[in-house]
């Protein structure tokens, strides 16, 4: 894609609705640090629409001083789908964008073209799958979800635990979900109320035996299925960590013991 560099008056580029709000105070403080020097430029179509850059935009029509902006215009035309991917990377990369934000960019570039399949949005987008399914999970769910999300109320791992439920049953979950004290008694609340009736059964000690002839002993106060998945997902998780550390299975074991007697 070709595009060359012109000094465009402020006026001149379009804006287009997208997800990311801008607060005033900091649109201020932009402003300012423009009125020493612009630093990257905005990019813009070849009609001047705006594909990055917003907020550099906005902060220079809060100062009457600023009458121009350096601007990478693009020379050829650009498809939605590269419109999109466009400001979706340049939007990621600013350290204080939300997860709210991230999901909507998400959303909106899966729109451009709707039967993209899930592995080229996060090849496209240079991030993990699984991140693609929790950020489009958006879509699924209801209004006061979103403005959880949006209000730091919630994580993105609980908006997806609830995304799994039918909208009916999302806000009596995220109810369940405010009151937790962290975000993983957040996902497992959820998750309780997604099992229903499995969660009702609970066991102190069980075995496991699995096919490669290993066999998993569990015990614990009255166990559901969501306390075992918790259980074994964070026992993978510090096992992950002794691995990366060059730690073998004894000390992870008196490690483990260590912190229980502490209650770390």
């Amino acid at each position: 894609m070709k595009f060359h560099f012109d000094r465009v008056p402020k006026d001149r580029p379009i804006l287009r609705p997208q997800a990311r709000q801008h607060d005033p105070e900091y649109l201020a403080r932009l402003g300012d640090s423009l009125l020493k020097g612009q630093i990257q430029p905005i990019g813009l179509l070849k009609d001047f629409t705006v594909i990055w850059g917003t907020g550099r935009l906005l902060a220079a029509r809060m100062k009457p001083e600023i009458t121009h902006l350096t601007a990478a215009v693009f020379d050829e035309a650009i498809s939605e789908r590269e419109f999109q991917r466009m400001r979706f990377v340049e939007n990621q990369l600013r350290q204080d964008l939300s997860n709210a934000e991230k999901c909507q960019n998400c959303v909106e570039y899966a729109k451009s073209e709707p039967t993209m399949p899930l592995k080229q949005i996060a090849a496209d987008l240079g991030v993990d799958a699984s991140m693609v399914t929790r950020w489009l999970s958006w879509e699924k769910c209801i209004e006061q979800v979103r403005r959880a999300m949006a209000a730091n109320q919630i994580t993105l791992q609980a908006m997806y635990a609830l995304s799994q439920l039918p909208q009916e049953e999302q806000a009596a979950a995220l109810a369940l979900a405010l009151n937790a004290p962290n975000a993983a008694a957040a996902a497992r609340a959820v998750r309780r109320q997604k099992n229903g009736e499995a969660e009702a059964v609970r066991l102190s000690r069980f075995k496991y035996p699995l096919p490669s002839g290993v066999e998993i002993t569990v015990a614990g106060k009255e166990l559901s299925i969501s306390d075992l998945i918790e259980a074994l997902a964070e026992l993978t998780k510090e096992a992950r960590r002794a691995s990366d550390q060059g730690l073998d299975i004894k000390t992870l074991v008196a490690v483990a013991k260590d912190k229980a007697r502490k209650g770390v």
